[in-house]
């Protein structure tokens, strides 16, 4: 049998494509079985993982309730938490953080520093790694002090998550000046990434976001400066009407949706002469930002040229002149009823008679007689 086993393997050796084959063959159970070495040594590691975050819980989950309040005892926690794997007790304390407040929270942030986990997030903060840079950067938006504000700024070269952390946490701990350079070559690629931004430029103080507003054509980003535009004019700052005439003709059709989000929340009567002249604008967004604007502003001045908007061959922009004209009211209302019967263009006619129809069946749900 063994002699025809080893005729056998002569013959196939003897063949090139028969001897590639078996080559190929055992290559791929060298590496199945490399694989599967690898599974189980994964695996095993896994295993003492949780063994030993399990003992880390069992030593010390109850003896850290029982400490709180005491930074004493708080100090002597973290010295036993020493003999246990580093990263263990900076997650768990960072978890512990995100929901507390008051005198043990500033007593495990100084702790956290002062035993050097806030220093482990520095060093991966600068990893290459990106889930390593994420994993660092969540923790310092909860631990970073003054002190930690070299690290984040290194943040502006970094990826977009890394940056908007950065800037959340600077928000806090920073200077005004760290947010423009955080900020200011960010792109956003789609509208998804411009929550966070809008929220970073919101927690600000008023003085901080006037700092930031009057450095606001540095921004390279039109998203940025669209939605700087809008907090500024929320937050009430004077400076944003001085800004508002360069934004409505800027070249960028983002800052211009901006401005006309801003005038929105102004009273004065340039900026209604802005809204008005934006409705003539190339681009149907700005178009469609203005007609709302002038809604929300519910001046009657705004009725003819709204009326005119409904004309327009934008879809939105027909729906928000229509939905602008009804909420500036009973003279909004009565000229929606008169481009609905009279009007020649059909677009503006069916524009205005939908709106109504809404609006009808808007006061049935309420009870109100149509």
């Amino acid at each position: 049998m063994s002699e025809y086993v080893l005729e056998l393997w002569n013959v196939l050796w003897a063949n090139p494509l028969y001897r590639g084959l078996m080559i190929a063959i055992v290559v791929e159970m060298a590496l199945v079985a490399a694989l599967i070495v690898w599974l189980w040594v994964q695996s095993g590691r896994q295993l003492h993982k949780e063994y030993a975050h399990k003992r880390f819980l069992d030593e010390l989950e109850e003896p850290f309730y029982d400490a709180l309040g005491d930074p004493d005892a708080l100090r002597q926690w973290m010295q036993r938490a020493q003999d246990h794997p580093r990263e263990f007790v900076r997650d768990f304390v960072a978890d512990y953080l995100l929901q507390t407040r008051g005198r043990s929270h500033d007593t495990l942030v100084e702790l956290y520093h002062e035993f050097g986990y806030a220093a482990d997030d520095h060093q991966q903060a600068r990893s290459m790694s990106e889930r390593k840079r994420l994993e660092a950067m969540r923790r310092l938006y909860v631990v970073a002090t003054e002190a930690d504000r070299e690290v984040l700024l290194e943040q502006a070269d970094s990826d977009y998550l890394s940056r908007i952390l950065a800037a959340q946490t600077l928000a806090r701990v920073g200077q005004p000046e760290d947010i423009v350079a955080i900020l200011k070559d960010l792109d956003l690629s789609t509208p998804m990434m411009e929550a966070p931004v809008h929220a970073v430029l919101e927690e600000l103080s008023t003085e901080q976001l006037r700092y930031v507003f009057t450095r606001w054509q540095q921004f390279e980003s039109g998203r940025v400066r669209r939605i700087l535009l809008m907090v500024a004019a929320q937050q009430g700052l004077g400076e944003v009407l001085g800004a508002l005439e360069r934004a409505f003709k800027s070249d960028d059709m983002e800052v211009r949706i901006g401005a006309c989000a801003a005038a929105a929340s102004l009273p004065e009567e340039s900026s209604l002469e802005w809204l008005i002249e934006a409705l003539d604008d190339p681009a149907w967004q700005v178009r469609a930002r203005a007609a709302k604007a002038l809604g929300r502003r519910r001046e009657t001045a705004a009725i003819e040229p709204l009326a005119e908007a409904l004309k327009d061959r934008a879809f939105w922009v027909r729906q928000d002149a229509a939905m602008a004209l009804r909420e500036i009211g009973e003279s909004g209302l009565e000229r929606l009823g008169h481009v609905a019967e009279h009007s020649d263009d059909r677009y503006a006619a069916e524009s205005a008679g939908q709106e109504l129809q809404r609006y009808r069946l808007f006061l049935q749900t309420r009870g109100a007689p149509a």
